[in-house]
């Protein structure tokens, strides 16, 4: 037994409709990606740097450690070594790194705001 034939009307009408629904949903789509996108904010960096004191200290193992975690998510860590306390918080100030290792009770600084 055959299917009796759609008419052509019937059959434009329900391209119709399928088109109206993908566009409803494609425009749904657009919209709630620009709205997490704004809410969201941006993506946190894939580069960190930290500061610590030398190489024998504990705060360079701490940071080694750190690198290893890290980069078991995806993210690298370059440690840069400095002379001190001092050195590594002026690095912090001046926003050459973006994370530092240091002993705060020696230190008697001011910083600018």
């Amino acid at each position: 037994m055959s299917r009796p034939a759609i008419p052509r009307r019937r059959r434009s009408l329900r391209w119709l409709r399928l088109a109206l629904i993908g566009t409803t949903v494609v425009v749904a789509l657009v919209l709630g990606a620009l709205a997490a996108n704004r809410f969201a904010g941006p993506l946190p960096p894939r580069h960190l740097v930290i500061s610590t004191s030398r190489v024998d200290g504990a705060y360079y193992a701490y940071a080694l450690e750190y690198q290893k975690i890290l980069a078991s998510q995806g993210f690298t860590l370059a440690i840069e070594t400095g002379p001190g306390s001092v050195a590594t918080l002026k690095r912090l100030a001046a926003h050459e790194v973006t994370s530092a290792s240091f002993r705060a009770a020696r230190l008697r600084l001011t910083l600018p705001a």
